[in-house]
């Protein structure tokens, strides 16, 4: 099943529907605002060490990625796919996956899992401390 993007459908890639009931953010906001997302959840992950699900990536490959007939993982930038098939319409390079992986990796994100909890108390102390330099007068309460 897929699903137009874009009102009047003329001429609009056909994409994957989502995995999920809903998207984190109503599908119009998430068209024209994604990367805006994406964009701040990566200054939040590296700049300052806090690690949510929200507007993660992972989390958008998770819901987003199809599978072939052979029940493997089509990398969601591959033709016709859905980050790939909206970004070429708009004439939109995809930058992220020069890094990122395109398909979800089940086996490591299992193991992800059990250090999310630990990874979820560094970033809160890191957090605490990056606070506490900033305002040495004032007690930050847990």
């Amino acid at each position: 099943m897929s699903i137009n993007v874009y009102a009047g459908g003329v001429g609009s890639p056909q994409l994957p529907k989502g995995k999920g009931e809903q998207c984190v953010e109503a599908t119009p906001e998430m068209q024209r605002n994604h990367m805006n997302y994406l964009l701040h959840k990566r200054d939040q992950t590296m700049h300052q060490g806090i690690r949510t699900k929200q507007y993660s990536l992972i989390e958008c490959i998770d819901c987003h990625v199809s599978k072939d007939e052979q029940d493997n993982f089509i990398p969601i930038n591959a033709e016709g796919q859905f980050c790939q098939a909206c970004h070429s319409y708009a004439a939109v390079s995809i930058d992220c996956f020069q890094c990122h992986a395109t398909t979800p990796d089940k086996d490591k994100q299992a193991s992800a899992t059990s250090l999310s909890h630990s990874q979820e108390m560094l970033a809160q102390q890191q957090l605490k401390d990056f606070l506490a330099a900033q305002h040495p007068t004032e007690k930050i309460h847990d």
